[in-house]
């Protein structure tokens, strides 16, 4: 697919999302079986933004592209994954997303050719594998969202990054086995914006 194309159907899905979620509140936006969100909408600029920066960082440690792997915890119907593949440079084949919802898995077929996993984040096994992570507050219960954010941390490879959207652990801060390369509080969305970086088990 053409650059110029991928950008119109991208525009498009994330216009048509943002157009439903836009009047929701954040309880309609939860599915109640489960306590995780179905969707919330992060600006494209923002996210573009937060990925180039791991990008430049990769660029001037000379890290081979071919050795990146990107993985979107709650990834939806994977916008963001195809955005971030643009922006790093990459192939479909070095990005994932965990998606819990089915019809949304189904869905993300149209808009990325990167593989989706239909399951729970907490069943996921190969967080490892991945040396970019990146999540926007995938579970509403507070609980759960830091039980999850600190396996993916346990699970993390040194020398890894994680941009995380609203993180509810702060545990991670008073620990030497992280740096935080980029951390901005914006009151139009739920908590920091913040690239960490993993540097020691």
């Amino acid at each position: 697919m053409k650059l110029k194309e991928m950008n119109k159907k991208l525009a498009f899905a994330i216009s048509e999302i943002e157009r439903f979620h836009e009047y929701q509140k954040d309880d309609e936006r939860v599915n109640p079986k489960t306590s995780y969100y179905g969707y919330i909408p992060f600006g494209i600029y923002e996210y573009s933004y937060l990925v180039g920066r791991i990008r430049d960082i990769i660029v001037k440690r000379e890290i081979p592209l071919s050795q990146i792997k990107f993985l979107e915890v709650g990834c939806g119907i994977g916008v963001k994954m195809t955005v971030a593949q643009e922006i790093l440079g990459i192939y479909p084949e070095q990005l994932e997303g965990i998606e819990i919802d089915s019809n949304m898995v189904a869905l993300s077929e149209n808009f990325t050719r990167s593989k989706v996993h239909n399951i729970d984040a907490f069943d996921f096994k190969n967080y490892s594998n991945f040396n970019i992570i990146y999540y926007y507050v995938p579970i509403a219960n507070r609980e759960l969202e830091c039980k999850l954010e600190r396996l993916i941390e346990d699970n993390l490879k040194v020398g890894s990054f994680i941009i995380a959207i609203g993180k509810q652990d702060t545990e991670f801060r008073t620990s030497k086995k992280y740096i935080i390369h980029y951390r901005d509080r914006d009151p139009e969305y739920s908590g920091h914006r913040q690239i960490i970086e993993k540097i020691a088990n």
